[in-house]
């Protein structure tokens, strides 16, 4: 996907009213556009072709009430509809949900953090008419899990409300989420005020919902997580939000479940719709599989295929391992923006984008040293939360300087200057030590280098260097040079 694709395109559809929202990854521009027609509408994409230039958009985000549809097979075919004009026009298509946005914005507003295994309740207030709803997340290594959601039984106010939300999960801590425009003040204080008396020792965080700016920029980051653009620790797994039902006749054979997180967010409501039949008569196998994919969307994968051990064992047999020495790299190129890199090659006229150990197609650039080799990327990101003296980022900036006077709150190291060079002083296992930005930089551009002779089986001599998002000055360049160097390899840029 080219990196002149700048949109962001958030679409919110219900009963009421339609609207788009672009974000500019550019400028940070956020714009409403209010929609005449809905996504079920036949005009609709007619009209986000004049309202965007499709060569723009870099990913479509869709939050659509799946209440507004008579059966399953109708919100299928409009979401099929949604994903094929996405291909047509090679945009990433994301489907949303609000009890997943609900949860991600109460955690990302208030910067909320557990430990991993704690749980958060988030208490999300509709109106003072209307018993509010609640979300259970547990925290796992490095994202969230909805754990539970609902309405309870009970009526709000009430010891058995109170045992229904929140003493039977025991959270850590408890989020109340409310719209100022439909809450009135006296019913959220009258929430507040029974929580504090409860739990006198328990403090509940309050959180506005209705900054459509901050819901916006929330939506955007959670599509460049999936994307494998962006780390967010706030990430909210995906939720399998209805329930599929495999059956054998009457007799389920397994089924998906609200709380399971899966690649996606799909399934058929209760009671049950049948939405594919296959005759186990027409199998003469004794033994089938029967699988059922579910992918980030609403898209489902479901086969029933016979199972033959001789068949299985001849197919093995013919599979090929990929012959590394036919792969010719024309050219080998790693992109930098100001907070992650990526590594790509171009072979036979075609670009292969190379992931990283973690699966992330940008690396954060983060660098850390609680072990005896230094760890660079998503790990070094997750202990600067716990070690941040361990940790040294900023690097670009770093090797765009030639002042040690420059100082961020955030950092755990420290800078200073001696006989012309910017020294970078650290915490290591070893205690404290000191090292030449390029020499950090060093670490990147061979991790890069490591990428491309694991896919190619060659050592490139030549890297090109690409910048996103900004241009380099001369001092950049000269320490992506000499970081090259230290590698024996040359480094020519874009």
């Amino acid at each position: 996907m080219s990196l002149n694709r700048h949109l962001i395109i958030y679409v919110y559809c219900n009963s009421d009213f339609c609207q788009a929202t672009s974000y500019n990854l550019r400028n940070f521009e956020i714009k409403c556009h209010p929609l005449s027609s809905k996504v079920s509408d036949l005009r609709f994409f007619d009209e986000i072709q004049a309202t965007f230039n499709l060569n723009n958009i870099r990913a479509f985000a869709l939050n659509v009430d799946c209440n507004d549809f008579s059966s399953f097979a109708e919100n299928y075919k409009l979401l099929t509809r949604c994903r094929n004009f996405c291909q047509k026009y090679d945009v990433f298509f994301y489907l949303s949900n609000s009890v997943f946005l609900d949860a991600v914005s109460a955690l990302t507003q208030t910067e909320t953090m557990i430990k991993e295994g704690e749980k958060i309740s988030i208490i999300v207030l509709i109106s003072a008419n209307n018993e509010p709803s609640y979300i259970t997340l547990i925290r796992e290594k490095n994202s969230y899990k909805i754990f539970e959601w609902g309405y309870p039984e009970a009526q709000s106010f009430t010891l058995e409300w109170k045992d229904e939300i929140i003493v039977k999960y025991k959270p850590a801590k408890v989020i109340v989420m409310y719209q100022k425009h439909l809450v009135i003040p006296e019913y959220v204080e009258a929430m507040k005020n029974f929580l504090q008396f409860h739990y006198p020792t328990f403090q509940p965080i309050f959180v506005n919902s209705e900054n459509y700016s901050k819901i916006s920029s929330i939506m955007v980051d959670k599509i460049l997580h999936v994307m494998g653009e962006k780390i967010n620790e706030y990430d909210v797994e995906c939720l399998c939000m209805r329930k599929y039902q495999i059956c054998i006749g009457r007799k389920p054979l397994f089924e998906t479940t609200f709380t399971d997180s899966l690649s996606g967010a799909a399934a058929i409501d209760n009671p049950f719709e049948l939405i594919e039949e296959i005759k186990m008569s027409t199998f003469k196998s004794k033994t089938i599989v029967v699988t059922l994919k579910l992918d980030i969307n609403s898209f489902y994968d479901f086969k029933v295929e016979p199972f033959d051990e001789n068949i299985l064992a001849e197919n093995l047999s013919k599979m090929n391992i990929i012959d590394k020495s036919a792969i010719v790299p024309d050219k080998v190129q790693m992109v930098f923006d100001k907070n992650y890199f990526s590594v790509s090659f171009c072979a036979n006229g075609k670009e292969h984008k190379l992931n990283d150990a973690d699966g992330l197609n940008k690396t954060p650039i983060y660098i850390e040293f609680t072990e005896e080799k230094p760890i660079i990327g998503k790990c070094a990101l997750e202990i600067f939360n716990e070690k941040p003296n361990f940790v040294v980022f900023d690097l670009i900036k770093l090797c765009s300087i030639s002042s040690s006077e420059v100082f961020n709150p955030k950092w755990g190291f420290r800078l200073s200057k001696e006989n012309g060079d910017i020294l970078v002083t650290m915490q290591t296992k070893d205690g404290e030590k000191q090292s030449t930005p390029e020499f950090l930089l060093a670490f990147f551009l061979k991790n890069g280098i490591h990428r491309i002779k694991e896919e190619t089986g060659k050592k490139m001599k030549e890297i090109e260097i690409a910048f996103d998002g900004f241009i380099p000055n001369e001092t950049l360049k000269k320490n992506f040079v000499e970081a090259g160097k230290l590698l024996k390899t040359d480094i020519v840029f874009a």
